[in-house]
């Protein structure tokens, strides 16, 4: 009951980002089927969301797909004719709804080498009612709450099926399916749940024992299914490869891979890799029959070792010594309490890096790898390091030269003859990445395309990971839509975020494309592709099942919209521990009154403002407050905000950028404590430091009192040094001591007044009066009473001697 609640769960928050999440007023895609379709075949893909009237095409993000003109039955549906390429590569292929209006939520498209059959609607919910299929064919099907589909198949003695199954990785719920084969007895002969490479999809080979009907059944592991819980069914011949070793190569080397099959046939595959690449595809086909999708390696400029057994101790010699980084590990855990060693020559100061390579290549290995030193004492630790990654990474700073060891386990000690890993050991150097922020971890399909009216701004942050590379980094794109450019916003030069800032012409032409950017360093010796990432669901604890990756931006450019924004540009600066003021007014086109939102996702390091302010229906300005701490960095820095608005959906724009010229304050202050009694008027002590002379007076003001005590503002020009600022105490004054108090001065500068909070932290400790002693009236009648007689002590024997 409680993993069908978080599965509940589950879907309803799914069904919660089925919302418009996109810019402009930007079509909503909920569900498209069918899910996936044939190599070289052409089908129709019918799409059902939201404001899906204007729809032009399909943007796909990698080729072997073309969209024909769409049929558009009304806003909430419409058709799409394609055509999938004879030579389209197998697998996912990521898509949005380009509409006149903007782009949808990303959602994905599965290529397949087989024909479709759809399941027949529940009618074959056991034996009896199986629905009869043929080899070599997809079944689209879904798995409803409780429910369980059967199919047969006839099949020959000792012919082979394979099955695999996509439910999970299609992105539409969570879906957690599980397949069997059953004889006509409903006996269990083979089931898979998860598998190797497909994660929480299930995938398995099986042998016909003898000629005859056998029967596929399908469900969702734990029976919780609903209506979007959808699978793609292969069942063929074609070659099912369970793990390929090693898991690397070296560039432009030759290298022979060992490959298993689902039921265990060892081929040898031989291959020669170009490019570098952290996951570059194996395709190999046994026999000339179809693989469904490859293996992965990664491809490295360096070579690599591969495990010598025995090596599972530091006393263990047989193990190659490694004279020089960098290199690469291969090995296996294929026994129980297996450890892995590899010992290493470190040089004193050296900051080397062990990363393993292996659950993001297929592996189900999770693998703790560790540093020791030369006699097997522990050194340091890592289990996962990455999110949604059982894979590792350590670093570690050598303190003197000698040999060291590299140790690697199953975290959870499990073994097989397919865990394998591979590690690449390194020395730490300078390295980037970047990625385009999410709003939250429940709702990452936002801010991950641009759509931008014409005439108009819009801007996303990136988050910035850095290692070694300080300074100022650039971001390029290598295209952009026509009319569309992108300004440069300036950050501080260290900044874990920065923002790509792009603006539409009044001519740009109505289109969507994808454009890579770049995250560059100032010198250009290192760089990184701005990346995106998008979680269609989650799990409970919003762990990560299933990711559309993406290193392409999908940008669009939509007609206009009826409202600009624009932030006033400030006359004077901001002062470290200031604040200011900044009009924000909103151009509206005649007719167009609704409410505007006002955003600050972005802010300067150091600077504060409220995250959001209304400007009201009907009006066109509002005020933003904005404060510096007395940490910000001095200089002027690039500022803009976000304007969110209803028509025909959400509208999201970005305003112009202004300068925020940040200053040192021209004074400081220290307040002394201060304590008094109820009723009692005080003076605290308020002492000032110049530190840039200003011009004619300026009134400074005590603030954060409690209500009734009043603080009389004091008058100050550039010669004063120290006041007394007068306070006012009520006879009902709140008792203790009241902390956090500080001052404001506005100082005069030509025609402008420049805010400053100084003196904070200044106490004034209210005491409550002091009590009167009560005398007590004596009647003179009354005798004084007898003090009580004290107890004698009793003498010693030394002091009775004394007295006689």
């Amino acid at each position: 009951m409680f993993i069908g609640n978080l599965r509940l769960i589950a879907y309803l928050a799914l069904c919660s980002l089925l919302t418009p999440l996109l810019l402009a007023s930007s079509p909503s895609l909920a569900k498209s089927y069918p899910t996936g379709g044939q190599q070289g075949s052409d089908l129709k893909i019918t799409c059902i969301g939201n404001r899906l009237k204007g729809a032009k095409s399909l943007l796909f993000y990698k080729s072997g797909i073309t969209t024909g003109k769409p049929e558009v039955v009304d806003d909430k549906k419409v058709i799409f004719p394609i055509k999938i390429a004879s030579g389209a590569a197998f697998g996912e292929y990521l898509f949005r709804v380009h509409c006149d209006d903007g782009l949808s939520e990303l959602r994905s498209f599965w290529v397949g080498p087989y024909p479709s059959i759809v399941e027949k609607k529940e009618s074959n919910n056991s034996i009896k009612e199986a629905q009869e299929i043929h080899i070599n064919h997809t079944i689209e099907g879904v798995s409803k709450n409780e429910d369980q589909d059967f199919y047969k198949i006839k099949l020959k003695k000792d012919q082979l099926l394979s099955l695999e199954l996509e439910g999970m990785r299609l992105g539409r719920v969570f879906y957690d399916p599980f397949i069997s084969i059953l004889d006509s007895s409903n006996r269990e002969l083979i089931s898979s749940d998860d598998a190797i490479g497909t994660g929480q999809d299930p995938k398995l080979a099986f042998k016909a024992p003898h000629e005859g009907d056998f029967y596929i059944l399908v469900r969702e592991s734990s029976y919780q299914g609903n209506n979007e819980a959808r699978y793609r069914l292969h069942l063929g011949d074609f070659a099912q490869i369970r793990s390929i070793y090693p898991l690397g190569a070296e560039k432009n080397k030759e290298l022979h891979f060992r490959i298993e099959t689902e039921l265990h046939d060892v081929h040898t595959h031989k291959a020669v890799f170009k490019e570098s690449n952290d996951s570059t595809p194996v395709h190999y086909k046994p026999s000339n029959k179809i693989t469904l999708a490859p293996n992965f390696i990664r491809v490295a400029d360096y070579g690599f070792i591969q495990e010598k057994e025995p090596n599972n101790d530091a006393k263990h010699k047989s193990q190659p010594f490694i004279p020089h980084l960098p290199i690469g590990f291969h090995g296996t855990i294929d026994k129980a309490d297996d450890v892995d060693y590899f010992r290493f020559h470190g040089k004193k100061g050296q900051k080397i890096r062990a990363q393993v390579y292996a659950d993001a290549l297929g592996s189900p290995i999770d693998t703790a790898i560790s540093f020791k030193h030369p006699d097997g004492k522990f050194i340091s630790y890592n289990d996962d390091a990455f999110p949604g990654s059982s894979d590792s990474k350590l670093n570690y700073t050598i303190p003197v030269d000698g040999i060291y060891w590299l140790t690697v386990r199953d975290h959870l000690k499990r073994f097989s003859p397919h865990h394998h890993y591979r590690i690449e050991l390194t020395t730490v150097t300078p390295e980037l990445t970047a990625s385009l922020v999410h709003k939250r971890i429940q709702e990452t399909q936002k801010w991950k395309a641009f759509v931008i009216p014409q005439k108009n701004k819009s801007a996303y942050e990136i988050n910035i990971g850095r290692n070694g590379v300080k300074g100022e980094l650039n971001i390029i794109a290598k295209s952009l839509p026509k009319g569309v450019t992108m300004r440069k916003v300036t950050q501080n030069k260290n900044n874990s975020k920065a923002l790509i800032y792009l603006e539409s012409s009044p001519t740009a032409p109505i289109t969507a494309g994808l454009h890579p950017f770049i995250l560059k360093s100032k010198d250009g010796k290192h760089s990184a592709p701005i990346t995106a990432e998008v979680h269609p669901f989650l799990g409970g604890n919003n762990k990560i099942y299933h990711t559309f990756k993406t290193k392409k931006t999908a940008i669009a450019v939509v007609k206009q919209v009826p409202v600009t924004i624009e932030l006033v540009q400030p006359t004077q600066p901001i002062v470290q521990s200031g604040t200011m003021s900044i009009k924000v007014r909103a151009h509206r086109k005649k007719g167009y009154d609704k409410e505007i939102t006002v955003e600050v996702p972005w802010k300067p390091a150091g600077i504060s403002a409220n995250y959001s302010l209304k400007i009201p229906k009907g009006k066109s300005e509002a005020t933003l407050n904005i404060g510096a701490d007395g940490n910000c960095p001095v200089g002027k820095w690039d500022f803009i905000v976000r304007a969110l608005f209803s028509d025909n959906g959400n509208v999201e724009i970005c305003s112009n950028i202004i300068k925020l010229e940040v200053k040192p304050p021209y004074l400081t202050a220290k307040l002394e404590m201060a304590a008094t009694t109820q009723g009692v008027s005080t003076n605290m002590l308020c002492k000032l430091t110049h530190l840039t002379p200003f011009e004619g007076k300026a009134k400074l003001t005590l603030h954060g009192l409690p209500d009734g005590i009043v603080a009389k503002p004091v008058e100050i020009t550039k010669a004063s040094k120290e006041l007394a600022i007068p306070i006012t105490v009520p006879a009902n004054a709140r008792i203790g001591k009241h902390g956090n108090l500080f001052c404001r001065v506005n100082i005069p500068q030509a025609k402008l007044s420049i805010p400053h909070t100084i003196g904070q932290g200044g106490t004034l400790r209210v005491n409550p009066p002091a009590k009167k002693k009560v005398t007590k009236k004596t009647d003179p009648k009354d005798k004084p009473a007898k003090p009580p007689e004290k107890k004698k002590k009793p003498l010693s024997r030394l002091e009775e001697l004394r007295r006689k």
